[in-house]
């Protein structure tokens, strides 16, 4: 198969058989090897989106991987787990910034300029602690997953 033509069906969101689609995570997992991280151009075919939709429909469709090809694909996933745990750690600590923001709002401004005000404090106060707990909780659920991993 030509992986070219094949890219070209992908983008234009055809039906890909399971050959086809294990052709293309293999690719993309090779190019993530050869270069060691994912390209950042959104319309380039090596991106971690595309990765993400390709890794998807794998699981999705129950395709049987090759052997060779999981292992290759286990460098990629702890990749992708520190990604995953870098972007959770910083929505943790907007949380944080969020509430100190709010009450340090609240608290200073308080009398000065009215209701309008200390029910914007509120709501940064409100939305920090959801981001935060909601971001705490997935954090946790990564971290299960790697600890079953092992």
């Amino acid at each position: 198969m030509d992986i070219e033509q094949v890219k070209k069906d992908f983008f234009a969101k055809k039906k890909l058989t399971e050959n086809e689609l294990v052709l293309l995570f293999e690719n993309l997992v090779d190019n993530f090897l050869a270069k060691g991280k994912f390209d950042r151009s959104p319309k380039s075919f090596y991106s971690y989106e595309i990765y993400n939709v390709l890794k998807f429909n794998l699981l999705k469709s129950n395709i049987e991987i090759p052997e060779e090809l999981k292992r290759k694909a286990q460098i990629v996933f702890a990749y992708e787990y520190k990604i995953n745990r870098r972007e959770l750690r910083t929505g943790v600590l907007l949380g944080v910034l969020m509430i100190f923001f709010g009450i340090l709002g609240y608290f200073k401004y308080h009398d000065e300029f009215g209701t309008a005000l200390i029910l914007l404090d509120i709501a940064l106060v409100l939305q920090g602690f959801i981001i935060l707990f909601k971001r705490i909780n997935q954090l946790s659920n990564l971290q299960k997953i790697d600890l079953n991993d092992d």
